[in-house]
């Protein structure tokens, strides 16, 4: 016996009536009652693909799609373009792989490949880099790809060049032993349909490809039409009437009792042809916005809704018709183990976490409190070992544009107090890489995760969180709604909410006895002022050190913007009075008095700032745990876990290697003793600093090296391979700590 006969044998089921049904094919018992005239159509976005990285992710999305198309049944299948039109490419290689840069594309040629039943597609589908994981791909098992023994009236073939027995017509290779002959003179390789003669199937007649379905009953595949815009779906449909019922679906739409009421209903029975659109990550209004027809007439963003006869929720995605077909699509578009996460915090650890989790192939969406962000705060230092793994998960160009935003001097240099004399000179990629703008980094992180096509809800702020031993963790935002998710990360800062959930108790803050002014400014208001005028007419960076204080000057963009940060001790009745704010406003005459005695250049440039923050510096303890207790799966991440002091310069750094490595319990053991070291970091160079001219003359020669700044050794990780090298050797560990329910403190 054959295997495939085995296994023919092994899928036979009984039915109620006892008789016995060999399920191993949908063609060998399914038995069509009539012919069927009516059509379901889905439309899907080139987006869907937004948040693949690499050519197996792609091909599984696509694959998973074509399955869903081929289980309900769906007879068309629209590819539209939703992306902006300025950022669609121009140039093509069509013979060169198109998953990255044409996206529509490649769904079309790879849903056409699936459609086609496999004995035609070495014909008819030359070799392409886009058909290299095709073997990922999963059978559709439909009526038109039936197996060589099962017999269909109808069927799929492809013309040869040989010539019938009998002089005239044309061989069809069917996929069977041997060809049907068909009467026309038809050309080498053409895909047609053919209707079998029941008294001879070596013979055939070439029918209309919906014949099957119309007269037959059969579901014989889908066509693929590929659309330049959402409007294009509607006004380019090939059926007579166009659609005469249409679903949009939408995260903001109606539950399905609002948006298919009784009195709106109709019978499947009723329609001619449905249609189905699914929007990409942001959504069919993004698609709406990016369409000039539809921007013409006025259908943007909260109007979408109107192209449509129903607009019910994407979660329950027009289950009224369709069963469960859009939950497959959206939900299922990536391998089995994929994780759906939840990131509270849209700041630089929670934008690095969500592109990597996506990177690696998980459905992410970002919550943040805030409705929108200004560009705050001042100097902040990206280096090699955050600036490589965001080039892995955002790409080339995100590197380029985080790089040119830092400061571009090749050296920095640490300077005595009060005269200005160079002390020591470093490499300024020493101290924190690239020093820029933390707005100006902000906004490229942002940028980066919409590009990935990851979701943030802006103004969705989380009140609280359920954490249940067995069941998914859940946040609970302002309005009341209760999101669940595999994974909760925790990515709200030095104040985060969820750090008093994993830790079970209020985290108060602990001063450092330590304050910062900080000003930032444009450089133009001290260009022309010969004393300071060498501190604004290129990029650099210097660092003026004396006893109990220092102050850090970092100019950028060749002098358009400058930047000073004095910290300085506190006395323990200011300790008293500064309260932990970002917001805080400075007093410049205690600016004035504090640099009084500094070298006379930087005072002239401190002289001029217009204003200035005070920003108390705290801290916290080292937390015994970053993970929560009960499902273990949410899990803090940057400074709501491991905040950094400013001298350590290395706050968003650790926070991006921490989103590379996030694994819950096994995650918190791999990264604790890295991100206490580099902490540890920051308080012993300011301590350096601070007394390095205690009880010393001027002419006492200080050690360079005592005063440089010792994070070389940061920048060469590599947090994703540490991960790997490491991770059987600590999640074993973890493991056996959760079985027996004694898990070792961090601290």
């Amino acid at each position: 016996m054959s295997y495939y006969d085995q296994d023919r044998q092994k899928r036979q089921r009984t039915t109620r009536e006892g008789d016995y049904v060999d399920t191993s094919k949908p063609t060998a018992f399914f038995k069509p009652s009539g012919g069927r005239q009516w059509t379901l159509s889905v439309a899907v976005p080139g987006s869907v693909l937004s948040t693949c990285r690499r050519d197996d992710q792609r091909t599984n999305v696509v694959s998973h799609i074509a399955r869903a198309l081929a289980v309900f049944g769906i007879d068309e299948v629209v590819i539209f373009d939703d992306s902006p039109m300025d950022s669609r490419p121009t140039n093509v290689d069509p013979s060169g792989y198109t998953g990255d840069v044409d996206p529509c594309g490649y769904l079309d040629h790879l849903l056409q490949y699936m459609e086609m039943p496999p004995f035609m597609r070495r014909t008819l589908l030359p070799l392409h880099p886009n058909l290299k994981a095709a073997g990922l791909m999963a059978s559709l098992d439909i009526p038109s790809h039936p197996h060589h023994t099962d017999w269909l009236p109808y069927c799929e073939g492809v013309t040869t060049s040989g010539a019938p027995a009998s002089g005239s017509g044309t061989l069809v290779d069917v996929g069977r032993k041997n060809p049907v002959t068909i009467s026309h003179d038809v050309p080498p390789k053409t895909r047609i349909t053919l209707e079998l003669d029941e008294n001879d199937p070596s013979r055939g007649e070439p029918v209309d490809p919906a014949i099957p379905r119309t007269e037959g009953g059969y579901y014989w595949g889908y066509t693929v039409r590929r659309c330049k815009s959402l409007a294009a779906i509607f006004e380019e449909c090939s059926y007579d009437g166009g659609y005469d019922m249409s679903i949009g679906t939408s995260e903001r739409g109606l539950s399905i009792p609002e948006a298919f009421p009784e009195k709106k209903k109709k019978d499947p029975s009723n329609f001619n042809h449905l249609l189905v659109v699914f929007g990409g990550p942001r959504g069919l209004e993004y698609a709406a916005e990016n369409d000039p027809a539809l921007q013409e007439i006025g259908i943007a963003r909260g109007r979408t809704k109107e192209l449509f006869d129903h607009w019910p929720l994407s979660r329950l995605n027009a289950e009224h018709y369709t069963g469960t077909l859009c939950n497959i699509i959206m939900s299922n578009t990536t391998s089995g183990n994929q994780i759906h996460a939840i990131v509270v915090g849209a700041g630089l650890g929670g934008c690095a976490c969500a592109l990597a989790l996506q990177h690696h192939g998980h459905s992410v969406v970002v919550y943040e409190r805030l409705r929108t962000f200004r560009r705050l705060g001042d100097s902040l230092g990206l280096g090699e070992n955050a600036l490589k793994l965001l080039e892995r998960w955002g790409g080339r160009d995100l590197y380029h544009r985080l790089t040119s935003i830092g400061n571009q001097a090749p050296d920095m240099q640490i300077r005595r107090w009060h005269d200005g004399k160079i002390l020591a000179v470093q490499p300024l990629m020493d101290m924190a890489g690239y020093i820029g703008h933390r707005g100006d980094y902000h906004n490229a992180f942002l940028d980066a995760v919409r590009d990935a096509g990851i979701e943030i809800r802006m103004g969705a702020e989380v009140v609280d969180y359920e954490d249940e031993e067995g069941s998914r963790p859940a946040v609970v935002l302002a309005d009341g709604t209760r999101v669940s998710a595999d994974i909760i990360v925790g990515a709200d800062g030095i104040k985060s909410r969820a750090r008093e959930l994993v830790l079970g108790f209020a985290d108060a803050p602990k001063s450092s006895g330590y304050s910062c002014y900080r000003a930032y400014f444009p450089g133009a208001n001290l260009k022309e002022d010969p004393l300071c005028r060498e501190f604004v007419d290129h990029d650099c960076v210097n660092i003026w050190i004396g006893e109990d204080t220092h102050l850090v000057q970092n100019t950028l963009r060749n002098g358009d913007e400058f930047n000073w940060i004095v910290t300085r001790k506190l006395s323990h009745e200011a300790d008293m009075e500064i309260r932990e704010s970002w917001f805080q406003e400075g007093d410049l005459e205690d600016v004035a008095r504090v640099t009084a005695t500094v070298d006379p250049r930087i005072r002239a440039a401190v002289a001029k700032t217009p204003s200035c923050l005070d920003w108390k510096i705290c801290y916290r303890d080292p937390l015994p745990t970053w993970v929560s207790p009960r499902s273990h799966h949410i899990a803090l991440l940057g400074d709501s876990c491991h905040p950094h002091l400013p001298t350590s310069a290395q706050g968003a750094s650790q926070a991006t290697e921490s989103a590379a490595v996030l694994a819950t319990r096994t995650y918190e053991k791999l990264r604790f003793a890295r991100t206490r070291a580099s902490q540890s970091n920051g308080e012993d160079l300011r301590d350096r600093w601070h007394n390095a001219l205690k009880d010393v003359d001027d002419g006492v020669e200080i050690d360079p090296e005592s005063l440089k700044i010792r994070n070389r050794w940061l920048y060469a990780f590599d947090a994703e391979a540490d991960t790997l090298e490491r991770w059987e050797e600590v999640s074993s560990l973890v493991g056996r700590e959760l079985e027996t329910g004694k898990i070792t403190p961090l601290c």
